[in-house]
């Protein structure tokens, strides 16, 4: 299988998907200005390694990066250019609605670019509800939450089921329990230590935010 084409079309989407000059992508991924403009114009290609690093640098699969040739047909059906992704309108976490929201139908699917979804199944999205994550998420914030990742590895935002309840908090780890922190200042945080959290459970972790109009 031949490395070819559209890896100039597929950088160049990237970069500006994430509202970054030339320059600005060439200093994040340790390269000169000069390089990317060849690689964006099809002057140059870079090395299989040189992919993999941008990939990691953003966060995007190598696959989003490149397509293949299988034989003499160039195959574009070989890498995928959106993920489907469930979302749940009804569903706004720091609101409480029920704890079994994810055994219902989803309210539709939305097709999103394929580099910006890190993770490629076991995404669903939701809507934010209320401030006391202002700054960081405002009231009608669409969040992509892995619903794969219910274990608290290290300070991440998570979407947390407490009883009849559903929070997105920053979630910590302390001893024998949780902490609950609010980007709000209004807001106190809150620890869960020993029973207390039988009545928890973590629903997700937060890995992507589209900030409304």
């Amino acid at each position: 299988v031949e490395r070819v084409m559209s890896f100039a079309n597929n950088i160049k989407q990237l970069r500006k998907s994430l509202q970054l000059t030339q320059t600005e992508f060439a200093e994040k991924i340790g390269k000169t200005m000069r390089t990317v403009q060849t690689w964006e114009s099809s002057q140059n290609e870079p090395s299989i390694t040189t992919i993999r690093h941008i990939a990691a640098v953003f966060h995007v699969s190598p696959d989003s990066l490149i397509l293949y040739d299988n034989g003499n047909v160039h195959d574009q059906q070989m890498v995928k250019t959106t993920v489907s992704v469930p979302y749940y309108d009804h569903v706004h976490p720091s609101a409480g609605y029920g704890i079994n929201i994810f055994n219902e139908q989803a309210d539709g699917i939305m097709e999103m670019p394929y580099h910006l979804i890190p993770y490629k199944q076991g995404i669903s999205s939701m809507l934010v509800k209320g401030d006391s994550m202002s700054p960081v998420l405002d009231d009608g914030d669409r969040i992509f939450v892995n619903l794969d990742e219910k274990t608290i590895c290290g300070e991440g935002i998570y979407v947390i089921r407490w009883e009849d309840a559903l929070l997105v908090k920053t979630v910590q780890k302390i001893k024998n329990g949780i902490r609950l922190i609010s980007s709000n200042p209004k807001f106190d945080t809150l620890e869960f230590t020993g029973e207390e959290c039988e009545n928890m459970a973590i629903v997700g972790r937060v890995i992507g935010i589209f900030s409304k109009l």
